[in-house]
């Protein structure tokens, strides 16, 4: 029997790249008389999350599902698990989720899954459907739950402050761990131009983020052109692969039943892709004719050889060749001897790098003193250093 008209149903896809995919045929609905499709059964279940916390391999796929969304007097979400994301088993105590009367329900949800920093399950969301929120804004709240199931009243933890415009907003939150840190990727909405971008956040312990960038962290496209000149919504943490952070987003070049009536044919909504390199959300750029000279805190390491994540500017005229350059000093701030920035061997290709100075590269005799490093950077923009 073919699926009736009025049910929507997920498709599957997968990729190696991120770039082109392949629709395999799962066999699990019958659609125009024929089970070859990639269609997920009425049961699946999106979105979903991989827990690495989960010891129960049944259970390694996990998903909340909100329901009873008509209201604002409340809300609940159920807990789904499953071994392969496509068969999936209800929680036999659902729901896990349930706002109390009077406290309105959460807006747009971003579940991180488990986390590592904090070890305990997050979740980040519209948290007052802005009716409640202060100034009646769309702010950000975070919950979290030692198991999944039992879960905390969502706390308000990002609001707009005295540098944001009077008409900006918070419409979602995708949050995850990269590195030590915490990586949030919060929506912005500009009601009186009704535009989302997505703009970077960090944390160290996310609860406290800091917005250090007030700009979008990749643009929208042009105006009544591109899919997403109107709408960017991140609701998935980027994926690494092979040095490269990749961020799917939803692109619309529309927001709201109004603008969508205008557009008519013309509106589209669709999936994008952005790409940095890896470590690659902020630079320390040098100068093009002359270097730019970064010099660290004292900070003590622990490992035997310094890596650098950079990108080297293409050569133009006027401007000098791209050159990195790597000088450790000591606690006296004096530099160390072999370490100088005159016997450093110079980076000048974008990539990750082994520092070395004459060919040399076992710093394993610094390894828990107080150091410093001095960086010059010429045409050139560093991501980051690590030891290893």
């Amino acid at each position: 029997m073919d699926v009736p008209k009025e049910k929507n149903l997920n498709a599957y896809a997968i990729s190696r790249d991120g770039v082109d995919w392949e629709k395999p045929d799962l066999g699990f609905v019958e659609f125009r008389s024929s089970r070859k499709n990639n269609l997920l059964a009425e049961e699946n279940l999106t979105p979903a999350f991989l827990d690495p916390n989960e010891k129960d391999p049944n259970k390694r796929y996990k998903t909340l599902v909100k329901i009873g969304t008509k209201t604002s007097a409340g809300m609940k979400m159920d807990l789904y698990t499953s071994g392969d994301g496509f068969r999936w088993t209800a929680y036999e105590q659902n729901p896990v989720i349930n706002t109390s009367p009077g406290k309105g329900r959460w807006g747009p949800t971003v579940f991180m899954g488990w986390d590592p920093i904090r070890k305990m399950y997050g979740v980040h969301m519209e948290s007052c459907l802005h009716k409640g929120c202060p100034m009646g804004k769309r702010v950000i709240g975070r919950a979290e739950s030692p198991d999944g199931i039992r879960w905390s009243e969502a706390q308000t933890i990002l609001i707009q402050d005295a540098r944001d415009y009077p008409d900006t907003e918070f419409y979602a939150m995708a949050a995850s761990t990269y590195q030590d840190l915490y990586l949030g990727l919060i929506s912005v909405f500009r009601t009186t131009n009704t535009r989302h971008y997505p703009e970077v956040i960090s944390s160290r312990d996310g609860i406290h983020y800091q917005r250090e960038y007030r700009e979008p962290f990749f643009p929208n496209g042009s105006y009544d052109g591109d899919f997403d000149d109107t709408s960017i919504y991140v609701f998935a943490a980027p994926i690494i692969r092979d040095d490269t952070m990749r961020i799917f987003y939803i692109g619309a070049n529309w927001r709201g039943p109004d603008t969508l009536r205008e557009k008519g044919d013309r509106a589209r909504r669709a999936i994008g892709l952005a790409t940095i390199p890896a470590d690659g959300i902020v630079s320390v750029d040098g100068g093009k004719l002359r270097p730019g000279i970064l010099v660290t805190r004292l900070f003590a390491f622990q490992g035997r050889e310094l890596y650098l994540n950079m990108e080297a500017a293409k050569h133009n005229a006027g401007a000098g060749l791209p050159e990195v350059r790597v000088e450790v000093l000591d606690s006296d701030h004096q530099p160390v001897d072999g370490l100088k920035l005159e016997e450093a061997d110079p980076l000048t290709k974008t990539g990750r790098h082994r520092v070395s100075w004459a060919g040399r590269g076992d710093l394993s005799r610094l390894a828990g003193a107080p150091i410093q490093l001095k960086i010059s950077i010429h045409n050139a923009k560093l991501y980051s250093f690590q030891f290893e």
